[in-house]
């Protein structure tokens, strides 16, 4: 399984203390995963491919540290919770494969005009 794409959107929450915001986040993810199957003990098998839209809810905590009046230093950490849904496969007609959860570390760099 591989997710193509993921988008977020959130409502940010926090405690700001002289040059630093600590904040949580919570809001709704959607991603593209694609899922490849395959018989891998038999020889010459066809593999079957299919796209799915996952939708679900997300939570992340971050912190920005102002270095001056115009430029800030952000890392944040995400979790998004995209649930599950059911694939009709040719060899695993009732098979359920389940996507839990995808989590990303993202830092930047802020510069305010």
């Amino acid at each position: 399984m591989t997710v193509n794409n993921l988008a977020s959107l959130t409502a940010r929450f926090g405690y700001a203390f002289d040059s630093v915001l600590l904040y949580g986040k919570v809001g709704v993810s959607t991603g593209s995963v694609n899922m490849l199957t395959y018989e891998s003990h038999l020889p010459d098998t066809d593999r079957e491919s299919m796209t799915s839209q996952y939708v679900g809810p997300t939570i992340g905590a971050g912190v920005d540290v102002a270095l001056n009046d115009n430029i800030s230093v952000r890392a944040e950490y995400n979790l998004h919770f995209l649930g599950r849904k059911e694939h009709p496969w040719a060899y695993w007609s009732d098979a359920i494969y389940k996507i839990d959860k995808t989590q990303d570390v993202r830092i930047g760099i802020n510069y305010k005009f």
